[in-house]
């Protein structure tokens, strides 16, 4: 019972510091298995997340869900490199090999995005005609291996995350995007007992 207590504290906590807790409102956590689910917001803008940390304890791997077409997802890998970064956007792409269990190993290109004065990066799968079973393996499968090397560093990075519970928690992310109400933009037409009358003034 104290070992659980222990990895629901770990995992709140790591993932507060990197998972948005800082820019985003943070709603709704719920902790299965290694995985958390929550719900992001920042004024107008809203996201719905599933994260687990990677065992060596110094990164994150996290799927988005961005509303209202919650469709579109985002799988990141979150790590801090250590040193300050200097500029905000994308700033190379990284081949990456991704082995989940004991399936065949997927390559393809993530892209590094980083954001002035952090010494974190964020490293977003580009796989578009993957993408789909990618997340399909990942919410089936006990362990997903990453291998890329850290931009502006030598030595190759091993991530390899625990699955379980990644189910449920991103079936969770994703149906609490799809249950958020749309909100109502203003109607491209005034309602009809409101247009002007016949020989009305115009005024521009």
């Amino acid at each position: 019972m104290g070992g659980t207590r222990w990895c629901v504290s770990a995992i709140l906590s790591f993932l507060a510091s990197y998972c948005g807790a800082v820019d985003f409102n943070v709603h709704e956590q719920q902790v299965t298995g290694s995985w958390l689910s929550q719900r992001m917001e920042l004024g107008g803008e809203k996201a719905f997340r599933a994260a687990t940390i990677g065992e060596e304890g110094m990164s994150v791997l996290a799927v988005d869900f961005f509303h209202p077409e919650c469709k579109e997802f985002l799988i990141t890998i979150m790590l801090s490199i250590g040193v300050v970064q200097s500029a905000t956007g994308i700033v190379s792409a990284l081949p990456t090999r991704l082995t989940v269990d004991d399936r065949p190993t997927r390559e393809f290109v993530m892209a590094v995005a980083t954001e002035y004065g952090s010494d974190a990066v964020s490293l977003h799968l580009y796989a578009p005609e993957e993408q789909s079973a990618i997340l399909k393996e990942l919410m089936q499968g006990r362990s997903a291996r990453f291998e890329f090397r850290i931009p502006g560093q030598t030595q190759i990075f091993f991530g390899r995350y625990p699955l379980d519970g990644s189910n449920a928690a991103i079936a969770r992310a994703l149906g609490m995007c799809q249950a958020t109400p749309r909100e109502e933009g203003f109607p491209d037409r005034p309602p009809s007992d409101l247009e002007p009358e016949e020989g009305a003034p115009v005024y521009d």
